[in-house]
């Protein structure tokens, strides 16, 4: 494939032209932001076994993975849903392989596309969930050129367009070459495609991780115990980010999280039972990711957040516990973060699961006096 902004793998393919959207689908969450009519595509994970948006084999991807693209963006627009989808390999034999192309197809109004073109905003992360192991960076290897910029302030017809593109996800994000699952996401702003679950096999595993280390708390943030205005942790297990919709960019701007994760088995086994005992305590990896609606970066930022049994905390099926967590920091510091006057996506990552965006809006004094 011909090199293009997309990267080595990269492959422009036609702009194909949808009507304005109707009713949401199902299984979808509303979005308010050009068309109250138009939905966020479902987030789920694609997992192995499945087909996904662009029917195709894997052995499809490394030769032809764009052979459906008329389909894949019908489909969009049949379904009548904005933002970006994902499909690619779901299993992938490392020993025979050196890449790992990502086929994406994104959908949007057009008045979108002039704003906020593709090469500027589109972020790929990818997260090994047994280890914690993460990477986000921008899917274009290049900058979208002067010329090809669109002029913000020129008039933009009504309607929607889908574009397509390829990429190598290894070149990307420097993906391990170890076995392992990957969960695989694109961003584009305040949207989130489906999750990509791919498996890589036949390589060595990934060595036992260091024991993480609980992040020492602050005075007053960051702060790792529950606070009266933390959200509560998600019954089924996950990770869940709060905060003000609005606020001062002079003053503090507390981002209040709670994690629930399985209580890891530990190894010792139980004299009653004579199964390994389950872990009472433990320090999980999260992992914060920041998009905005002006600055076209990505910042990444790492928690190390202790967990523990609650009292009287649920078991699940199988009899173990569930460890609860919660963490709490000021925006402001965590480095590179947006701090002018914008709205910022928070999105949250924590093995398997995954939450956001949660929106803040950060004002000038000045703004909150009009």
């Amino acid at each position: 494939m011909r090199p293009g902004p997309f990267g080595a793998a990269g492959l422009l393919a036609a702009l194909a032209l949808a009507g304005c959207a109707a009713a949401p689908g199902p299984g979808a969450a509303r979005r308010g932001s050009d068309d109250d009519r138009v939905v966020f595509m479902d987030r789920g994970v694609t997992q192995v076994g499945e087909r996904g948006l662009f029917g195709l084999d894997d052995d499809e991807f490394w030769t032809d993975p764009l052979r459906n693209q008329s389909d894949a963006t019908g489909r969009l627009s049949d379904d009548r849903v904005v933002g970006p989808r994902i499909d690619g390999p779901r299993r992938v034999a490392l020993a025979a392989r050196t890449t790992l192309p990502i086929a994406l197809a994104y959908r949007e109004s057009h008045a979108t596309f002039a704003r906020a073109p593709l090469e500027d905003w589109a972020v790929v992360c990818a997260i090994d969930p047994r280890d914690g192991w993460f990477a986000a960076r921008k899917v274009a290897t290049d900058p979208l050129p002067p010329q090809a910029r669109p002029d913000p302030t020129a008039p933009v017809s009504r309607g929607y367009a889908s574009r397509c593109e390829v990429f190598d996800l290894r070149e990307r994000l420097g993906v391990p070459w170890r076995a392992g699952p990957l969960l695989v996401t694109v961003i584009v702003r305040d949207a989130a495609s489906n999750r990509l679950r791919i498996e890589r096999e036949g390589g060595e595993p990934a060595p036992p991780a260091p024991p993480l280390q609980a992040d020492a708390p602050g005075d007053p943030l960051p702060s790792f115990a529950p606070r009266p205005d933390s959200p509560a942790p998600p019954a089924a297990g996950g990770i869940v980010v709060a905060a003000e919709r609005v606020c001062e960019v002079a003053r503090p701007v507390v981002l209040r999280g709670a994690v629930r994760v399985a209580a890891p088995r530990t190894g010792i086994a139980d004299a009653v039972t004579g199964r390994a005992d389950v872990a009472r305590e433990a320090v999980v990896p999260v992992v914060l990711l920041l998009t905005s609606s002006v600055s076209r970066g990505v910042v990444v930022h790492r928690l190390a957040v202790p967990v523990a049994r609650p009292r009287g905390g649920d078991a699940q099926a199988d009899g173990a516990a569930w460890l609860d967590g919660a963490f709490a920091l000021d925006l402001r510091t965590i480095p590179g973060a947006p701090t002018g006057a914008e709205t910022v996506f928070v999105y949250a990552f924590t093995g398997e699961h995954m939450h956001g965006p949660t929106p803040v809006g950060l004002v000038t004094q000045a703004q909150l006096r009009d």
